[in-house]
């Protein structure tokens, strides 16, 4: 009798850049431009000498039959600029199976960015849950948080009542408080207007910091979007920030004390705008079989500067199958929250 064995992922915990912060200098009776600039500029060093990249694979379907190929498009983007990123020139790709074994190990070479490729599945594979993992030298670094990781369904050309599936643990997390030195806390929430508040409160029984200046820092992206200075007055303080200073997505607002040391953080996510659709397809309600058809491809005028436009296109039965994200979507949280 053979007993189902199952591969377990822990979901990925949101890489939290600002950690490395820790060791800023301890520098007392600084003023408050000089700090916030330090503390810019450490960041920005961080981020200069160790770039973060992204990979998105495009695969022409999410459901397979053993023994059928996999046609892919891979992308390297830079986390920051959102472009195609030019430090990598090769992508490693593997295919695992449930029980997180490599089956297929791939080299893809880049034309400053994109690159294609494609693999043939083996008809002896057993039905299940596999996952497509893609990742650069330099991502390697970072691994396995910063790899790039889809799943896909794969069915025996031999069915069977077995489908070996991925039990999947999601860990939450929130908000970090470090109270290393005092007991700051802060608080962070949107408002109706897209406009994010932000307070910070200096319990009682911290009577020497009640009325000390703070720091607050917000990244997104690996981008400083807001930094400031402020001071609490009885203990409290409020800030308000204007909503467009946030890009879609996740940013992080860490609180510094006046010595530039951090104290908490709290996670605001941004709900991106919606955009249209950048390629629309006209095509028929309904054809014969075997009929040929026209595909006609409406491009929005937002693509018009793309330096590396490209097309690839499959025809595939429809499932119920919802699909992975698209390319927008993934990048929204990419592999830092994802």
């Amino acid at each position: 009798m053979t007993t189902e064995r199952y591969y377990i992922e822990r979901k990925r915990p949101a890489f939290i850049i600002i950690l490395l912060l820790l060791t800023l200098f301890q520098v007392s009776g600084q003023a408050g431009y000089d700090m916030t600039t330090r503390i810019s500029q450490r960041f920005q060093s961080y981020c200069r000498s160790i770039p973060w990249e992204e990979i998105y694979i495009h695969t022409d379907r999410d459901e397979y039959i053993a023994g059928e190929d996999i046609w892919f498009s891979a992308y390297l983007f830079d986390r920051q600029s959102f472009k195609l990123s030019l430090h990598s020139k090769i992508i490693y790709l593997e295919l695992l199976n449930p029980l997180n074994n490599p089956l297929i190990q791939q080299k893809i070479l880049l034309q400053d960015g994109p690159g294609q490729g494609h693999f043939r599945l083996a008809d002896s594979l057993t039905s299940g849950t596999y996952t497509i993992r893609a990742y650069t030298k330099w991502m390697q670094n970072f691994s396995p948080g910063n790899c790039f990781m889809k799943d896909i369904n794969i069915y025996s050309s031999q069915p069977s009542k077995k489908f070996y599936k991925k039990v999947v643990i999601e860990e939450v997390q929130s908000g970090t408080d470090y109270r290393f030195w005092n007991g700051l806390m802060m608080k962070a929430g949107s408002k109706e207007n897209g406009d994010v508040d932000i307070s910070v409160e200096a319990p009682n029984d911290t009577l020497d910091a009640r009325n000390d200046k703070f720091y607050i820092f917000i990244l997104s992206h690996g981008n400083i979007v807001h930094s400031s200075a402020d001071k609490l007055t009885g203990g409290h303080a409020r800030i308000t920030v204007p909503g467009k200073t946030f890009l879609p997505g996740i940013s992080q607002i860490t609180l510094f004390d006046s010595l530039g040391r951090p104290l908490s953080d709290r996670f605001i996510y941004i709900r991106p705008q919606e955009i249209p659709q950048p390629v629309a397809l006209a095509e028929k309600d309904s054809i014969k079989t075997r009929e040929k058809i026209s595909l006609e491809f409406l491009f929005h005028e937002s693509l018009s500067d793309l330096h590396h436009p490209g097309l690839s296109v499959s025809v595939t039965p429809k499932t119920n199958n919802t699909g992975s994200p698209d390319l927008n979507e993934y990048l929204v949280f990419g592999t830092e929250f994802g």
